[in-house]
């Protein structure tokens, strides 16, 4: 794992991911230091939550693969089995 990570950040994500088991295929660590894990689909706000960066990896191990990204820079695949794409959030 990587040093120096807060596993008990709190980060964002959506209702489906957590319970529904939904693929988390963007990951977004903004410019100000926030997480971001989310479906490949259109989320509401209603749909939102806030976990620890420890939850998240415990219900997907392969998010440690990124946890080394970048503030402003997002990551992005389409199957769990797909390595990530990694690109500046500005682009």
């Amino acid at each position: 794992m990587t040093p120096n990570i807060d596993f008990n950040q709190a980060v964002f994500t959506v209702n489906d991911i957590m319970r529904n088991n939904e693929l988390i295929a963007y990951v977004f660590h903004d410019s100000d230091g926030d997480w971001q894990f989310l479906p490949d689909k259109e989320v509401s706000t209603d749909n939102m939550m806030i976990v620890s960066l420890g939850q998240i990896i415990r219900h997907d191990s392969s998010i440690e693969q990124i946890l080394s990204l970048e503030e402003g820079f997002r990551a992005y695949r389409k199957n769990k089995y797909e390595a990530w794409d990694v690109t500046n959030i500005a682009e």
